[in-house]
């Protein structure tokens, strides 16, 4: 009895241990949020967001995402930065598994960088890795010994809150070039 109590066991913690990445880019992914929001400032952010016409053609697309970047200024401010992206395959390999929580809503996926904590509130949900492991591209170098120069675009559209005080105002809308 006891050694199948162990087995059994063993099999629960093996399942839960392989079960450490996702496929976000399947029609619906069964995700649970990690994390709360712990005050509307993001809710009002992201309704701002999704309600601008810079961002008209994400809003039109299946398997829509956010990525949100919310660093803390020296003042106590925060700077919030959201993308629109795309759970296909051609936008999440540029994305890191170093985010710090995200939620799952019906509409879409949103994952968040940066100081969370101000904003959310942690739930019992373990974080998953969502983005595939980051490819190492070795430079092509041609017959002659010319290395040639592969141009990756990092820079990412979207739009910059400022959240002072508890009062939100959009910054700018424009390319960034890092998340954070």
């Amino acid at each position: 009895m006891l050694s199948k109590l162990l087995r059994l066991l063993f099999i629960v913690i093996c399942a839960n241990s392989c079960y450490s990445q996702v496929d976000i880019t399947n029609e619906v992914i069964e995700l649970k949020s990690t994390h709360k929001f712990k005050n509307n400032s993001i809710n009002e952010i992201i309704n701002d967001f999704v309600n601008r016409e810079d961002f008209k053609n994400w809003k039109n697309h299946a398997k829509k995402m956010m990525v949100i970047s919310i660093k803390k200024q020296e003042d106590g401010h925060f700077t919030i930065r959201i993308f629109p992206a795309f759970r296909k395959k051609s936008y999440i390999k540029y994305l890191k598994n170093d985010y710090k929580a995200y939620i799952n809503k019906k509409e879409y996926l949103i994952v968040f960088y940066g100081d969370v904590n101000s904003f959310l509130k942690k739930k019992s949900n373990n974080i998953l890795e969502l983005f595939p492991e980051e490819e190492i591209v070795e430079p092509y170098i041609d017959e002659s010994g010319i290395e040639m120069v592969v141009i990756n675009n990092t820079e990412i559209y979207g739009a910059e809150y400022l959240v002072k005080n508890d009062k939100i105002e959009l910054n700018e809308i424009r390319y960034f070039g890092s998340f954070e």
